[in-house]
């Protein structure tokens, strides 16, 4: 768990990505709060506690209004009392932030979801794997704000923006690049190649329709109660 503790960590490790265009994007003031839920079952410590340090920095905080972690019911110690003890020194210098749901028994990655939807009072819950980080990008030039806008935009829509991937290794940062995503029949995510149409925009950061494989997906509150908390 040092990791969390050394200065800047997660800026030493992760490169920026970006697209240049979004420099140029603006987006309104009055955008919906968020509720991030981070869902983990025996997962390190320390990393879990780079996944809250980095949502923290890289967040608005006047946009993010809790990061509620959802245990299902994990057996390693570390994620007892010594969680325990770090979610109270987070709250110490962030007032009510952090909030956790532990399940009694194991009850999967669905309905650990369905617990973080559940206990989510923002405008738009976004749920993730715990082994995730923000990159610098979203202080940079912000990656809240564009989910956000998007959704202030259609409540209908849910948002699931490009992730690079994290080498277990050495957590060197891999780029991916924007595709649609897809599955064959034995049910293996795929890159899709982007339509013709989205080239024809010349908008590296505009929105592309794609299936949904349900890792990182930011919805309104209202649509996930209409979906039966499917999401």
């Amino acid at each position: 768990s040092f990791l969390w503790f050394k200065p800047n960590i997660a800026e030493t490790v992760l490169k920026l990505f970006f697209y240049y265009s979004c420099k140029k994007k603006t987006y309104p003031k009055d955008l919906p709060t968020i509720s991030v839920v981070l869902i983990f079952m025996n997962e390190a410590l320390s990393i879990i506690l780079r996944a809250i340090t980095s949502i923290i920095n890289r967040t608005p905080a006047h946009l993010l209004k809790e990061i509620i972690l959802v245990d299902d019911y994990s057996s390693n110690d570390d994620l007892k009392g010594p969680l325990e003890t770090q979610i109270k020194n987070y709250n110490a210098k962030h007032p009510g932030l952090l909030k956790i749901v532990r399940h009694e028994r194991r009850q999967g990655l669905t309905q650990a979801r369905i617990s973080g939807w559940e206990a989510s009072t923002a405008d738009v819950v976004a749920i993730l794997d715990a082994h995730i980080e923000l990159n610098r990008l979203f202080i940079h030039f912000g990656r809240a704000e564009p989910i956000l806008s998007r959704i202030k935009e259609d409540r209908t829509v849910i948002i699931s923006p490009v992730f690079d991937n994290i080498r277990f290794d050495d957590f060197e940062l891999l780029r991916y690049s924007v595709a649609a995503d897809g599955f064959d029949w034995a049910l293996w995510c795929l890159y899709e190649p982007l339509p013709d149409e989205w080239y024809a925009l010349k908008d590296e950061t505009a929105p592309v329709r794609s299936p949904w494989r349900e890792v990182l997906h930011p919805c309104d509150l209202w649509l996930q109660a209409h979906i039966s908390g499917s999401c």
